[in-house]
């Protein structure tokens, strides 16, 4: 929307301004207006950039539309075939952000993806929480969906597509802990500034409500510091009972924080907790499949053969 001479000053002045600091510059963008010029400026300074597809248009045309209110996903997949030309598209390409349709199949989506040429694929659970649910959501489906996803990734697609989700799972059971905010990430060291400058710990606690929708500071007037005294963020990211005490803590860690608020508090589950807690189930089990038992620590065998349990608050 900035253009290509505006968005070009202001990632050049970030490089300008911070060029003693490591910084990632990432773009999400439904794509429509992407073009080789913007892929040029990219490759100058560095930015890396994803699309968000939900999947077939079947699917996605339901809910990115255009201002006509035809449906975008063809489009999409038309700029991102031509933008393959670009030399550096694939060193730039980041992938695609994909919230889930449960009334679709897992599988085919995988395939669909796969097929059009996608290396990579984060999946995003429907934003919503115990105030402010999904509407409509099937629950049973949204499990469905990622458990046919992964089999399917798992067998046939591991090789050529990085699902985010189901990978950052795998290597929590190898003792690696997810990096991902949607998974309990620490937001201690994050901070957003939204369009108009005002700060906020994450822009998706927009969901919440209340003071989580109110602009009371701004990066012109506020240090980032005082986010974390307004909010109480250490506070907020309390765990509750059930969640401290389940098998698959070190899996989910209690999933996204703006998914547990309940008008009150954020110390529950998170409103997706039974299909993060199937999924872990299944990927576990999956996994047990193809992993030799001794390679398994014993501290692992104890606390996960035969006794995964989920207690409900």
């Amino acid at each position: 929307l900035l253009g290509h001479i505006r968005f070009e000053n202001l990632v050049r002045c970030i490089r300008e301004l911070l060029n003693d600091l490591d910084v990632d510059i990432v773009l999400q963008t439904n794509g429509l207006l992407l073009d080789r010029t913007y892929l040029d400026i990219f490759n100058r300074y560095g930015v890396q950039f994803g699309v968000s597809l939900d999947g077939p248009p079947s699917i996605g045309d339901r809910y990115r539309v255009t201002h006509r209110g035809d449906g975008s996903t063809a489009a999409v997949l038309a700029k991102i075939r031509e933008l393959r030309e670009h030399p550096e598209f694939e060193r730039l390409f980041s992938g695609a952000l994909c919230v889930i349709a449960p009334e679709h199949d897992g599988a085919t989506t995988i395939d669909w993806f796969v097929e059009n040429g996608f290396k990579s694929v984060s999946f995003l659970l429907p934003d919503g929480n115990f105030v402010n649910p999904p509407p409509k959501l099937d629950r049973a489906r949204l499990t469905a969906f990622l458990i046919t996803a992964f089999d399917r990734w798992q067998k046939e697609h591991s090789s050529s597509i990085d699902v985010r989700l189901f990978r950052q799972i795998v290597m929590s059971f190898m003792g690696i802990q997810p990096g991902l905010d949607s998974l309990g990430e620490d937001l201690a060291g994050m901070a957003v500034v939204e369009s108009n400058g005002a700060l906020a710990i994450h822009d998706v606690l927009r969901i919440c409500g209340e003071k989580f929708q109110t602009d009371d500071m701004f990066i012109s007037k506020s240090s980032l510091e005082k986010i974390d005294k307004m909010f109480d963020l250490s506070g907020m990211q309390t765990l509750s009972r059930a969640c401290s005490n389940c098998t698959h803590l070190k899996s989910c860690h209690g999933g996204y924080l703006p998914h547990r608020f309940d008008g009150s508090s954020f110390a529950n589950p998170s409103y997706h907790c039974e299909t993060l807690f199937e999924l872990c189930e299944h990927i576990y089990s999956r996994l047990r499949d193809v992993v030799p038992d001794y390679l398994w620590r014993p501290t692992d065998r104890d606390a996960m053969s035969g006794q995964n349990s989920r207690e409900v608050a």
